[in-house]
């Protein structure tokens, strides 16, 4: 009786390390992807990071202006809108739709 106890204990045991570790691993890291890094800037597009972030303002790019409405050059136009307006921003999350880009510095 006393042996089969002691197994339970070990194997309990076992399970809370374990626990504790993929938890801890998770915690670290927080990352359920990889984002793109451009211009000094990490880029997220229809999707929120996960990481703690404060916000810093809102970027827009107004399109009857470009010759090229694509994307690539949407998303090149928000980061250098996001980069001279917000000195400290970290990141941008853009909505591709609206053009425009919330500007975000992430908490440590």
């Amino acid at each position: 009786m006393k042996k089969g106890i002691s197994i339970l204990i070990v194997i309990v045991t076992i399970l809370v390390v374990l626990l504790y570790f993929q938890f801890n691993y998770t915690k670290k890291t927080n990352e359920l992807g990889n984002a793109n890094q451009i211009e000094g800037l990490t880029v997220f597009t229809d999707n929120n990071p996960i990481l703690e972030y404060e916000f810093l303002g809102t970027v827009k790019v107004d399109t009857s202006k470009l010759q090229d409405a694509e994307y690539d050059h949407i998303r090149d136009q928000l980061i250098i809108k996001a980069k001279t307006q917000f000195a400290n921003a970290q990141g941008i999350i853009i909505t591709p739709k609206d053009k425009k880009a919330v500007v975000i510095r992430f908490k440590n």
